[in-house]
């Protein structure tokens, strides 16, 4: 951080935690670079035991035959850091970071569901848990019988290994009716299913040591249907 030759202070407001210790040093520099001694201290910032104050308040953004896009409003808190934890029918579903919004995916079609936000700040501390809503997904729509475009330029950017661990990564597909954030990546090994993923572009597979191995990334929109799959054949 530089300060203005006038500066006797400063504060920081960001990028600092609770309970942590932080050293700061100080030296002056004159216009022809010249540098003055140095002068420091360790300090450690108090513990921070107060809990975000009000509960979120949560919405339901959109909803498909597989997926329910939340939203909410920021709790808030005498810190700047405040995450976020998605609940479904009562149980702890996923953590959606700093953001205030989410979206559930895998959901059954044409069923209803009641979500919760809990807030927490850096150090633990909860606010109360926000009233349910809830949302009920739709139907399973009978007018999409497009599947997704091809999985693109699907690869192991050389980093197949001879104990049969390979690295796999793609683009994502897109889709006339579903947007990138809901498509399912089906994973198969040597024709055997291995991983079902989510709004995901990479992953890491185990084939058969000292291959070679098949690898096969297919992506499924809400409705079901299956892109041609990306095919890729390796040897360490």
């Amino acid at each position: 951080m530089i300060l203005p030759k006038t500066a006797t202070s400063y504060t920081w407001t960001s990028g600092l935690y609770p309970a942590k210790s932080y050293q700061f040093v100080i030296f002056a520099r004159d216009a022809a670079g010249n540098t003055s001694g140095s002068v420091g201290l360790v300090t450690t910032l108090p513990p921070d035991t107060t809990a975000p104050s009000m509960a979120p308040v949560v919405s339901i953004a959109q909803a498909s035959s597989s997926y329910i896009s939340l939203a909410w409003t920021p709790s808030r808190d005498d810190g700047p850091y405040l995450f976020y934890t998605v609940y479904v029918n009562g149980t702890a579903c996923a953590n959606a970071g700093t953001n205030t919004s989410f979206t559930v995916t895998s959901l059954q079609p044409a069923t209803s569901y009641a979500f919760n936000v809990l807030a927490r700040d850096y150090p633990g501390n909860s606010a109360p848990l926000s009233a349910p809503v809830t949302g009920t997904t739709t139907p399973v729509n009978s007018n999409d019988t497009i599947p997704p475009t091809t999985p693109g330029n699907f690869t192991d950017n050389g980093m197949s290994f001879p104990d049969g661990e390979t690295w796999l990564f793609w683009q994502k597909s897109t889709d006339n009716f579903d947007p990138q954030s809901v498509l399912r990546y089906d994973i198969y090994v040597n024709d055997v299913l291995d991983a079902s993923m989510v709004d995901a572009t990479a992953t890491v597979v185990y084939g058969n040591p000292g291959g070679p191995n098949t690898y096969q990334v297919i992506a499924v929109d809400t409705s079901g249907n299956p892109s041609t799959p990306a095919t890729l054949t390796t040897t360490p």
